[in-house]
């Protein structure tokens, strides 16, 4: 299963918190090699943190390694975080019943069909569909 780390702060993080969240990300990759969610692209937390810099302009830092349970692990499309209109979100388990939520059968990974209905329903009607194992 998948795993989430993160970092916040009631102002822009420092240095030290803007590390820590990096050796997190990089060590939480036991957790899944798939994909790194930070961006979406389908590569591991190490291959991330080579590539691309973390800006230091934010307050709160979430990240998400993914170890594909459904849909293909090398398409970034299926790399967390998810969009959908103002709901951006990563999430670790298998929902057991996708079916309860808005359009499940356009959605390859049941995470994104899970944001997908939180946008269009909000929180409470999304957690009374939810059945399986998850963090959000």
């Amino acid at each position: 299963m998948c795993g989430i780390v993160g970092v916040a702060s009631n102002n822009k993080v420092s240095f030290a918190t803007l590390e820590l969240f990096k050796s997190l990300l990089l060590h939480d990759v036991v957790r899944g090699h798939h994909a790194t969610g930070v961006t979406k692209e389908a590569i591991p937390s190490y291959e991330f943190l080579e590539k691309y810099d973390i800006d230091d302009t934010c307050n709160i830092y979430i990240g998400h390694n993914r170890w594909a349970t459904r849909g293909a692990k090398d398409d970034d499309d299926n790399a967390h975080p998810f969009t959908h209109g103002t709901v951006t979100g990563v999430h670790n388990g298998s929902l057991r019943d996708q079916s309860l939520l808005d359009n499940h059968k356009e959605f390859e990974v049941d995470s994104d069909n899970l944001f997908h209905h939180m946008s269009e329903n909000g929180l409470d009607d999304t957690m009374s569909k939810v059945d399986g194992a998850f963090a959000l």
